[in-house]
């Protein structure tokens, strides 16, 4: 397995060099190598759980150790590595995650198979290279965080390569440097006024704005130069009363004195569900016990005060929380026959009487 592993992720190292060398002269190779790489890096995380995930489910062509090894077999789509990660490895994708990647899919099918804005003359121009660079950037935003944290564990042995072709992607930025000229001063006139303005996580330009308007809630940022945006959160440092600011994500760091923030911490802040008597001594659901099914973490997902639920891991929102009728647990997704194939937390009365 770890030669497969090996191999899937060096290719897909490789395939993301070069979109980045091909970006300015050849942008529609750039995108076809980059969709490539995505679906390489999805494809290494499933053979990191068994070889034969990577193979096809949607031919009769059987699982052939064999024939992998010499590449002689039909692999997965994104979309069908994105349904086995949730469904077999449980460690699947976001919907925006998705949304992001399936956006670079459809490109690279549109270049390969029809024609594609970056295959015509004017393909070397400043506005289709700024619109690939920008959707290129907030792809390997989400992937480079996936790789980073959720499967730090499994890529391990490769966060130095990662983190090389990462500082080579951050090239990219200064393809965009015309669209933040071109904004500087209104961004200026605006942080003057009250307005705070960020680093972006994506492009790097002091372009990301925040609109809030309390502190401890959430709210949205968006970046003026890439188009990045995402749900964030404000609250103080508790260790030197500096603004905190977490990014689309329930992990950050203090700017001024280096605190440490995780999710527990945003659990407390926006928490309205029941009081710990109500969960003592009448069987409520605890803030801690509801488990995302968007990022898979456990024990994330807390009540907030309009009676809706929000992960403080992934930020995703849901209306509603479900229980399993075999172990009692709470999840984000419904579950459809939970007291016989139970939930992420057990295996319901079927597994139960297996052992």
């Amino acid at each position: 397995m770890d030669k497969i592993f090996d191999r899937i992720v060096d290719n897909a190292i490789d395939f993301l060099n070069s979109s980045v060398d091909d970006l300015k002269d050849k942008p529609k190779y750039s995108i076809i190598n980059f969709s490539s790489s995505i679906e390489l890096f999805l494809k290494a995380r499933l053979a990191a759980e068994h070889w034969s995930l990577i193979v096809t489910s949607q031919t009769k062509q059987v699982p052939d150790y064999s024939k992998v090894k010499s590449g002689d077999f039909q692999s997965v789509n994104l979309k069908e590595a994105v349904t086995k990660l949730d469904k077999t490895v449980q460690s699947g994708l976001s919907d925006n995650e998705f949304k992001v990647f399936d956006k670079i899919s459809k490109h690279r099918n549109k270049a390969v198979h029809f024609f594609h804005e970056a295959h015509s003359q004017d393909s070397s121009s400043d506005g289709v290279v700024q619109e690939i660079v920008k959707e290129q950037l907030i792809a390997w935003y989400h992937l480079y965080t996936i790789l980073t944290t959720r499967w730090k564990n499994i890529f391990l042995t490769k966060l130095d390569a990662i983190e090389l072709v990462n500082q080579k992607l951050k090239t990219h930025n200064e393809l965009l440097r015309i669209i933040y000229e071109r904004i500087k001063d209104q961004i200026k006139a605006e942080n003057a006024a009250g307005t705070i303005y960020s680093a972006c996580p994506s492009c790097s330009f002091e372009s990301l704005k925040h609109n809030l308007s309390n502190i401890d809630e959430f709210y949205e940022v968006n970046c003026g130069v890439c188009d990045f945006n995402k749900v964030s959160f404000y609250s103080n440092c508790t260790n030197c009363n500096n603004s905190i600011f977490f990014i689309g994500e329930g992990q950050t760091e203090c700017t001024s004195c280096g605190e440490s923030f995780y999710p527990d911490f945003i659990s407390e802040k926006i928490y309205h569900g029941p009081s710990q008597y109500e969960v003592t001594r009448e069987g409520a659901t605890a803030f801690n016990d509801i488990n995302c099914d968007e990022c898979w973490e456990n024990n994330s997902v807390v009540e907030t005060s309009d009676g809706s639920y929000r992960c403080t891991s992934c930020f995703e929102h849901f209306d509603n929380v479900y229980e399993c009728e075999w172990c009692g647990g709470y999840t984000t997704s419904e579950l459809e026959y939970s007291y016989l194939s139970g939930c992420g937390e057990c295996e319901g009365h079927s597994g139960w009487h297996d052992d």
